[in-house]
Order: structure tokens, then sequence, then C-alpha cells
């Protein structure tokens, strides 16, 4: 009986192991996103940055909208992407809809909220929104 109760404990610890392992890979794909997006977004080029898009979020996901949101309000706003840092305690990883959120060195603005939604696309997490916010 005691052999069963080691066996049952292993595989708790094992699966437990398993489902963290798990998520870290989830959260390096999505981080892996967001450098895309940035990249993208210093570059101007609409159409990596929105590539990175859910299907249902075809409809603003179009040219006009990065030349207004991104080309024009935000590069005129914040300017070009620098450097970023995490903010864990804003920050969801998991589930169906995981939050990145991040404080963001711009060419224009020192402190910036940069947020990106995910949400679930087949068996991938692909862009809902993008967001940059003075601090």
């Amino acid at each position: 009986m005691r052999h069963v109760w080691v066996v049952a404990v292993l595989a708790l610890f094992t699966g437990m192991a398993l489902n963290v392992s798990a998520a870290d890979a989830d959260k390096k794909k999505l981080e892996e996103t967001v450098e895309v997006l940035l990249k993208a977004y210093n570059e101007g080029d609409a159409k990596t940055f929105n590539a990175q898009y859910a299907k249902s979020m075809a409809g603003v996901a179009t040219e006009q909208t990065f030349d207004l949101l991104y080309k024009k309000m935000a590069m005129d706003k914040v300017g070009k992407y620098e450097s970023k840092k995490p903010l864990e305690k804003e920050t969801v990883a998991t589930g169906e809809v995981p939050l990145l959120v991040y404080e963001g060195k711009f060419s224009k603005a020192e402190k910036v909220k940069i947020s990106i939604n995910f949400t679930k696309d087949g068996e991938e997490f692909k862009v809902m929104q993008v967001t940059f916010a003075p601090m």
C-alpha cells in the first residue's frame, strides 16, 4: 500500500512539473509574438504586425488601422520602441485570454505601458489587441 502512495505522489508532482513546463512554453511563444509585433511597429510593417492578430480580429487588423493607430498616433506620441520590462503583477499568462503587460521605454516617452491581449485562434494564441499608454 505504501508503494502505491509513493507512486501516486510522484505522479502528482510529475503532472505539476509538466503543467508548469507547458505554461512556460506558452508564455515563451506569447513573448516571441510580442517581439515580432514591436519590431514590426518600429519598422512600420503593417503586414507583419497584422499577421500576429487572430482571424476574429480581421476587421481591425488592417493596413488603414495600423497606419492610423500605430504609424501616426502612437509613433507621434511615444516614438520608436526601445526596451521593455515585464509588469508581472498585471500580467496573466494563463487561461483562454492571456494578457502580457510591460513597462516600455520609447524614443519620445520614458515610461509607456504596453498591453497585449491574446485569444485562442485554433490551436494557438494570436493577438486580440495591442495598446501603448504613457504612464
